[in-house]
């Protein structure tokens, strides 16, 4: 059985985008909770961003545990427009330490994206190399938790 990364994006479905909202706040943190829970029994590692009402999600594990969990992801009504972005076949999970990483979008974040201040995080536009590169980040700066 091979070893998948699926990145995907999408664009939530509730509150208004901002984290700092207290109730986009809470759905996205029991998405995350929940994410925690479920995955060991899934087989599937990964990290999720969520930024300016988008979540970029990578997931990876055996492909027929990402496939599956790819299609309870796309019947969810929290978030539309799941677009995947890359799915890659590696030899090891890279975010083996993590059921579901989850960062915050903070200036780090936003400079690896080219992101100023004004401009919102659209992940549809990532090119492969900021994709490679935010992917690095997440997974080797100790700070995101």
């Amino acid at each position: 059985m091979s070893t998948v990364q699926l990145v995907y994006a999408s664009i939530a479905t509730f509150g208004d985008g901002q984290i700092e909202t207290p109730g986009t706040q809470r759905e996205v943190f029991n998405i995350v909770r929940r994410s925690r829970a479920n995955n060991p029994d899934w087989g599937v590692v990964g990290a999720l961003l969520f930024g300016d009402g988008h979540f970029l999600q990578v997931l990876e594990g055996e492909e027929d545990a990402v496939d599956r969990l790819l299609d309870v992801l796309q019947q969810d009504d929290r978030h539309r427009d799941l677009r995947v972005l890359r799915r890659a076949t590696i030899d090891e999970p890279v975010f083996a330490r993590w059921s579901m990483k989850f960062p915050t979008m903070d200036e780090r974040m936003r400079e690896v994206l080219g992101l100023n201040l004004t401009r919102t995080f659209e992940p549809y536009r990532l090119d492969a190399e900021r994709l490679n590169r935010l992917i690095a980040l997440l997974v080797d700066d100790p700070e995101l938790a």
